[in-house]
């Protein structure tokens, strides 16, 4: 009797002839298990055992169909494959050139940002020479105007100080 919890195997042609070549080359005194009185019995055992297997071996068939099906609904065959890889390299094909054509403009725009910063910079810079020279000259001016008029205080000090010695001089004589 066989075991349920085993998988079923089945031999293949060419094993089921070489054993039954070894058995009647085995037996050459004519006692073969087909010509012996129990051969009956070991084979109607046999097929008592497969057909105690057979629901079991049914379901599991059922089980094997099903997940054919199953499988068989989600894949896809060598057309819609092909079409795939198809659609997938024209798509890659696009983006590349899509990526290629923006990679361009973005290094035209660039270009085109960077010499604007650059007569930007170069203005501002110009601004502000002309901003410090402008602040410079007023500087000047300023610094002008204070040391003529601190001139102007101390000759107006140093004459008044000389006319107050020499009156001292005067009237200590």
């Amino acid at each position: 009797m066989t075991d349920s919890t085993q998988p079923y195997r089945l031999k293949s042609k060419d094993a089921g002839r070489r054993s039954s070549r070894r058995k009647s080359n085995s037996s050459s005194n004519g006692n073969s298990p087909a010509h012996t009185p129990n051969g009956g019995d070991e084979m109607r055992n046999r097929v008592e055992a497969l057909e105690k297997a057979l629901p079991d071996i049914r379901e599991r068939l059922v089980r094997v169909e099903t997940t054919l099906d199953r499988i068989e609904g989600n894949t896809a065959s060598k057309v819609e494959l092909a079409d795939l890889k198809m659609a997938t390299q024209a798509d890659i094909a696009d983006l590349k050139m899509a990526t290629k054509a923006d990679i361009a403009d973005l290094k035209m725009a660039t270009t085109a940002d960077i010499a604007d910063l650059k007569m930007g910079t170069k203005a501002e810079m110009a601004d502000l020479r002309m901003v410090t020279k402008s602040d410079i000259a007023d500087l000047r001016v300023t610094m002008l105007e204070a040391f003529n008029h601190q001139t102007k205080w101390f000759i107006g000090t140093v004459v008044v100080l000389a006319g107050t010695a020499f009156a001292a001089a005067r009237l200590m004589q």
